[in-house]
C-alpha cells in the first residue's frame, strides 16, 4: 500500500514531467526557427517566445520551490542547500532579467537554457517517479546520470547569456536603482548585482556539477544501485 507522502511525491513528479514535456513540445518550433536563422552566430529569438512560453516556464519553476520544502522536511533525502541553489538559480534568471528586460527575452541563450532544462527534467522526474514504485529502468538511470555532463554546462551558459544580454539595458536604466544620498544611506544598482551574479557562477557551478559526478559514480560505478540516493526529489 502506498503511503500519503509517496502518493503525493508520485503525483508531483508525474505533473512536473508532463509540464516539462509539454513545454518541450511548445519550444520545438522556436528551436527549428533559430536553427534555420542561424549562420555563424546563434540567431536571436522572436519576442513571441517569451510571450507564449513565459508563464508556462514560471509556473514550472515556481512549483519547484516545493522541492526545497520536500528536502527540508525530510520526505526526500536530497540536500536542502543543493536543492535550493538549483531552484533559486533558475528562478532568479527567469524572474529578474528575462521577466523585465526585452533583450534577455530574445537572447539566443533563452533557447539554449530552456532546451537544457527540458531535457534534464524530462528524464529526472520520471526517474524519481519510477523509483517511488520500485521500478528500476536501466536506460533511464543511465540518462539521469549522464546527460547532465553536457546539459548542465549548456543550461548555465544559456542563463549567463541572458544575464549578459541584459547588461546594456541595466547600464543605462535607472529602474530599481537607488543612488546616494538618500534617507536610507544605501545604494543599489541592478547592473552591479547582475555582474556579481555572473561572477558567482565560477565558484558556485563547479560544486553542483561535481556533486552530480559523485552521484553518478555511486549509482553507475558498480556500487549498490538503488538507495545510494533516495530518488524522489
Amino acid at each position: 500500500k502506498m503511503g500519503s507522502s509517496k502518493a503525493y511525491l508520485l503525483a508531483y513528479n508525474v505533473s512536473q514531467f508532463c509540464g516539462w514535456t509539454y513545454l518541450m513540445y511548445r519550444l520545438l518550433p522556436y528551436l527549428t526557427l533559430q536553427a534555420k536563422s542561424t549562420t555563424f552566430f546563434p540567431a536571436k529569438n522572436p519576442t513571441s517566445l517569451y510571450v507564449e512560453l513565459g508563464d508556462h516556464v514560471k509556473l514550472l519553476l515556481t512549483a519547484a520551490i516545493l522541492e526545497i520544502v520536500h528536502a527540508a522536511i525530510s520526505i526526500v533525502r536530497s540536500n536542502p542547500m543543493v536543492c535550493a541553489m538549483q531552484v533559486v538559480g533558475r528562478l532568479a534568471v527567469f524572474w529578474l532579467p528575462i521577466h523585465f528586460i526585452a533583450a534577455s527575452q530574445t537572447s539566443p541563450g533563452m533557447t539554449f537554457m530552456l532546451l537544457a532544462w527540458c531535457l534534464i527534467e524530462m528524464v529526472r522526474y520520471p526517474y524519481y517517479a519510477f523509483n517511488l514504485v520500485n521500478v528500476n529502468l536501466g536506460v533511464l538511470t543511465w540518462l539521469r546520470y549522464t546527460l547532465f555532463i553536457v546539459l548542465y554546462p549548456m543550461g548555465a551558459a544559456g542563463e549567463m547569456w541572458c544575464y549578459i544580454d541584459a547588461l546594456p539595458t541595466l547600464a543605462t536604466s535607472k529602474a530599481l536603482c537607488m543612488e546616494m544620498p538618500n534617507a536610507y544611506n544605501f545604494t543599489f544598482s541592478p547592473y552591479v548585482v547582475t555582474i556579481m551574479i555572473l561572477l558567482g557562477y565560477a565558484p558556485l557551478l563547479p560544486p553542483l556539477y561535481f556533486h552530480m559526478f559523485a552521484l553518478r559514480k555511486k549509482v553507475l560505478g558498480g556500487k549498490t544501485g538503488e538507495g545510494n540516493e533516495k530518488k524522489v526529489a
